[in-house]
């Protein structure tokens, strides 16, 4: 659980917590600048849902990829994340991808058939103890022998033939929305989260978590349990 923790940590800014690590050589998690609301872009004047020519298949580290076509059609999203959607279309590398996106939602066992995808991909190259934690973090163990250069290249190939491009990443983008429907802000929900948890007063705003994550100092200890709760489930439970 503390992994999870860590991971979903960089979703919203603030510092891991400290916590045991899996007994496996790497664990990968997902890096904490994607989708940012700044960095994606909508497109607009987007032509109707088609199906895209992609490019001939290239290759990352001898691992295919198929890349999207310069002129192929987007999708238009109808979603809260349209922009994360269209910037994942936009760097997906396998058809796979682009047919769980351009519905606008990835279901869970849509998920499934990307962690599949990975575990095929790492498996191919002699990789055993593909295990996965959740929010894009997966620990392996390389074949005996590999060295650390190889190791990370074909680790980071697989990652991107199976579920896109690093900045755009399908199985990540289906974390943040399983945990954020309605794409809310992150640091108002958080806020919220405290305060319903009793870590903070009432009153204390999204603007009160952003700066306490920015400069690292919390008025709660970060390793309670409501803490991280909130983290992996901010959002209120119905019921």
């Amino acid at each position: 659980m503390a992994l999870v923790a860590a991971v979903v940590a960089m979703l919203v800014g603030c510092t891991p917590v400290p916590g045991d690590m899996p007994d496996a050589t790497s664990v990968s998690p997902t890096p904490s600048d994607r989708f940012t609301d700044d960095d994606a872009t909508p497109i607009s004047d987007r032509a109707d849902v088609s199906t895209p020519s992609p490019e001939p298949t290239a290759s990352v580290a001898g691992i295919s990829i198929s890349l999207l076509d310069d002129e192929a059609e987007v999708p238009e999203f109808e979603t809260p994340w349209e922009a994360e959607f269209t910037e994942a279309y936009l760097g997906s590398t396998s058809d796979l991808q682009r047919e769980i996106l351009e519905d606008g939602q990835i279901t869970e066992d849509e998920a499934d058939e990307l962690r599949d995808a990975l575990q095929t991909c790492l498996a191919e190259q002699g990789f055993t103890d593909v295990t996965f934690y959740g929010a894009g973090a997966f620990a392996e163990q390389p074949p005996a022998g590999m060295s650390n250069e190889d190791h990370y290249a074909i680790v980071s190939a697989c990652h991107q033939a199976a579920w896109g491009d690093e900045a755009a990443d399908v199985y990540y983008l289906y974390y943040r929305v399983e945990r954020n429907p309605d794409h809310e802000d992150e640091t108002d929900i958080m806020a919220a989260c405290l305060v319903r948890a009793g870590l903070v007063e009432t009153g204390y705003s999204g603007e009160d978590y952003a700066d306490d994550a920015a400069n690292d100092e919390h008025p709660f200890d970060t390793s309670a349990a409501q803490f991280q709760d909130c983290l992996l489930s901010p959002l209120p439970v119905d019921g």
